[in-house]
């Protein structure tokens, strides 16, 4: 398999309730990884014809294609103390990366990283003219903003 590759996730729900968003956070648990700027949130401006009242997101996910490797996992009894104690034991965890525990503890920690990361960014701005395309940072100067939509507006 080539790591070249790139596979996408897409789709146009605000990103802090998109299953995407979990997946994402489930491949990096499984050893996956973002790709350089793998991360991309846009809104276009509301209006009737969007999907929300505040406008449409789009919001795009970009990891590498690389293998992801499962060891298999034969199965065990424990009692709840003693779940709660792996849970919580750092070491333990790390001295079993392929523990099915191990794996919800990290992907939950992905998964609430990944939602602190979105909240912290903001999305961009997405204005269409005709088929031409700009995202503008919702924190750009007023000069730079109408810079990008004077040359949106060109031809």
């Amino acid at each position: 398999m080539s790591t070249q590759e790139t596979v996408i996730l897409k789709d146009k729900e605000h990103p802090l309730s998109s299953p995407n968003t979990a997946c994402y956070a489930a491949a990096v648990t499984c050893g996956g990884e973002l790709s350089p700027q793998g991360y991309f949130h846009a809104v276009s401006p509301g209006g009737h014809e969007k999907n929300t009242s505040s406008g449409e997101h789009v919001v795009v996910w970009l990891l590498k294609n690389k293998d992801l490797e499962f060891k298999a996992f034969a199965g065990e009894r424990l009692s709840q103390r003693e779940f709660i104690q792996r849970w919580t034991d750092e070491t333990w965890l790390a001295d079993h990366p392929d523990h099915p525990m191990t794996f919800m503890k990290y992907l939950l920690e992905n998964l609430n990283a990944a939602r602190d990361f979105i909240k912290k960014n903001k999305p961009l701005i997405q204005v269409r003219h005709g088929r031409r395309t700009a995202f503008i940072r919702q924190d750009e100067t007023p000069e730079r903003r109408a810079e990008l939509l004077r040359l949106l507006k060109e031809k």
